[in-house]
């Protein structure tokens, strides 16, 4: 048995757009809200969690592939252009942003040893739609 939604899509995409911000979005709010906690109370621990959330928000928005950023930009442009265009330049724009964090990776690898951007750039290369 195949269960069909009723339609193609469950959201727009303008609503798909914003499902995809709203992770960012929490990041960047609980980056603030723990920031506020650390100069209200003290605590490096607040400041390294701000820290974390900013880098999890900024690496989320990045253009790429299942990374929000990329679906977003992927809702805007399907809207603006069509779901070709959309799929093509946000694929197009994977495999660049993999490139270059590639680079990053191997760069950082040979500095310090760790492997970390190297790994997220493997994932963004060879991840697609409907996998992981």
């Amino acid at each position: 048995m195949v269960i069909m939604p009723r339609r193609e899509r469950i959201f727009s995409y303008g609503e798909e757009g914003l499902v995809a911000l709203a992770g960012p979005g929490a990041s960047f709010l609980l980056a603030l809200l723990a920031a506020a906690w650390g100069r209200r109370f003290g605590g490096m621990d607040a400041y390294l969690l701000t820290g974390m959330s900013l880098a999890l928000g900024v690496f989320n928005l990045l253009p790429a592939g299942r990374l929000d950023g990329g679906r977003a930009l992927d809702a805007v442009l399907s809207s603006l252009a069509g779901p070709d265009v959309g799929e093509r330049t946000c694929g197009m724009l994977t495999k660049v942003m993999a490139g270059g964090l590639g680079l990053l990776g191997l760069w950082v690898l040979r500095m310090s040893g760790n492997f970390t951007i190297l790994l997220c750039a493997g994932w963004l290369f060879f991840c697609r739609e409907g996998n992981i």
